[in-house]
């Protein structure tokens, strides 16, 4: 078997409630780098974890998440992508749920 130095993921998926979610992840031995996009059918952002260094000296780390604004910026920590559709998950859960009640 070959030692792999960069392995690559990018995927674009529909979810169930008709969102969005982008996925990428580059891993290198030396590097880790991610983003993911998850925005309304019309393009709208919902949330955008990512590790990109542009906001760590504002909110004092690399890792962190954009709220519905790509200003809006919230520390995070490494998150995977297992972690993000359960997140992702409880948060369409949960909309489903308020939406039955209040028909």
């Amino acid at each position: 078997m070959r030692n792999l130095k960069v392995q690559l993921l990018y995927a674009r998926v529909t979810l169930i409630d008709k969102t969005l979610l982008y996925v990428r992840e580059v891993l290198t031995v030396k590097d880790d780098k991610y983003s993911y996009h998850w925005q309304t059918e019309s393009g709208e952002l919902l949330r955008r974890w990512d590790n990109a260094p542009h906001w760590q000296q504002e909110i004092d780390s690399v890792h962190h998440v954009h709220i519905e604004q790509v200003d809006v910026v919230e520390p995070s920590s490494r998150v995977t992508i297992e972690e993000i559709i359960e997140i992702i998950s409880e948060i369409i859960r949960s909309r489903e749920e308020k939406k039955e009640i209040t028909e």
